[in-house]
């Protein structure tokens, strides 16, 4: 059985509306999900173009009308890929490309009626904008969006493939030339298309799909305040880490802001979210990018060093420590000063899980704030100094000054 091309024209507008039906739903319910309206747009476009220029009613809507929308949609499908990609539109570029093809179809379709010069010219503009479209899918991204956008790129470039097979068969025919025969060109130039069609449709929806997930999950792995990995998030990429570098020693510090209550207390909620803020920006800042940082409480903070020994890691405490001592917030004209406490431990993940090297390290923050705060103190420390009963404040070296209750002043006071 075979199918003649006008046939395979008109399943591919009937499906091309059916998409468009199914992204306007869509995009009515999740109005927020990028570049859905545009292509729902396209589609809806593209289908009622087809549609026109199946119909021999009038020469106006089978050869301008129905080019004109036909091309136009397939613009707005890749207005909306660019829309979804978080780009901006280039709409000097989309005026000018429906510009072209307005005249192109005026022009060959009614003051100088020549199908195959029509068929040729147009099939090459639509050409042009599935090829830009290949050129927006066919990029490295991260999974799981990379097999929907190769999937759209590739089936860009099968379009491209039927539309300069169409134009090639058009100007090679001449005059005779008629759109819709049932030549062999013709029907592998449509059902490709059709098919193509199909496929960039459903992979829009999959995109789309794929988009919401990774969105989601970037809500519930990403403390929305600070930008901080959560406590889970961090405990995740730790198994990843101890699956993949088993055998390398990991660095963890926890970091605390001191007395961050009187913070809050002083000069309200939203100044000790910008403590909270600044803190987190200023140790991303010193960690690598191989490192990771998390936010684990209210103001508890934890970093997870790869490839990293207690000493390197103390190294890398003591400079968040001094970058935040030597800094300060601004809020509402007011410099707000704080400081932080940290315990670090380290160790083999094939030996020792995170759970255990988090909680020496949070042990060591806890000596760290008993001793006086704005202080790093390792665990190796805490550990000897518990062997040895010799848990005083005066073994720990005070770096700077102690951030206490008494010594917390008011920014007017001359001697803050």
């Amino acid at each position: 059985m075979t199918l003649d091309p006008q046939t395979i024209g008109m399943m591919t507008a009937i499906l091309a509306l059916f998409m468009a039906a199914m992204l306007a739903l869509t995009h009515l319910h999740r109005r927020q999900s990028l570049g859905v309206g545009h292509w729902a747009i396209g589609e809806f476009s593209f289908g009622l173009g087809l549609i026109f220029n199946l119909s021999a009613s009038s020469p106006w809507l089978t050869n301008v009308v129905g080019p004109i929308l036909a091309c136009s949609g397939m613009a707005t499908l890749i207005a909306g890929l660019l829309v979804f990609k978080r780009k901006n539109i280039n709409w000097l570029w989309f005026a000018a490309y429906i510009a072209s093809v307005t005249i192109i179809a005026i022009l060959s379709g009614v003051f100088f009626p020549n199908q195959a010069v029509r068929t040729f010219l147009l099939s090459l503009m639509f050409a042009i904008a599935a090829g830009y479209g290949a050129k927006l899918m066919l990029v490295k991204v991260e999974p799981p969006l990379r097999m929907p956008y190769w999937l759209t790129g590739c089936f860009f470039l099968c379009i491209v493939l039927a539309m300069v097979s169409r134009a090639v068969f058009a100007v090679s025919s001449g005059a005779s030339f008629l759109p819709y025969a049932p030549s062999l060109v013709n029907q592998f130039s449509l059902g490709l298309l059709c098919i193509s069609f199909l496929v960039i449709s459903y992979s829009f929806l999959l995109m789309m799909h794929f988009r919401m997930a990774m969105d989601l999950e970037k809500l519930a792995s990403i403390d929305s305040l600070t930008g901080a990995l959560t406590r889970r998030s961090l405990g995740e990429q730790a198994a990843r880490i101890a699956k993949r570098r088993g055998n390398h020693s990991i660095g963890i510090i926890m970091l605390d802001i001191d007395f961050f209550k009187a913070i809050n207390d002083r000069y309200g909620h939203q100044a000790g979210d910008k403590v909270l803020q600044h803190l987190s920006a200023t140790a991303q800042a010193v960690l690598r990018g191989v490192d990771f940082f998390s936010r684990v409480g209210g103001e508890e903070f934890c970093a997870l060093l790869t490839d990293s020994d207690e000493n390197m890691t103390a190294i890398v405490a003591e400079r968040i420590r001094d970058a935040c001592a030597k800094s300060h917030v601004t809020y509402r004209g007011q410099r707000i000063l704080y400081t932080t406490s940290a315990g670090v431990s380290s160790g083999n993940p094939a030996e020792s899980t995170f759970e255990k090297m988090i909680g020496e390290a949070d042990q060591a923050l806890y000596l760290a704030k008993s001793a006086g705060r704005n202080r790093v103190v390792r665990w190796s420390n805490f550990q000897e100094m518990v062997d040895t009963e010799t848990f005083t404040k005066a073994q720990i070296p005070d770096q700077h000054y102690s951030f206490t209750a008494s010594n917390f002043r008011s920014p007017d006071d001359p001697e803050y």
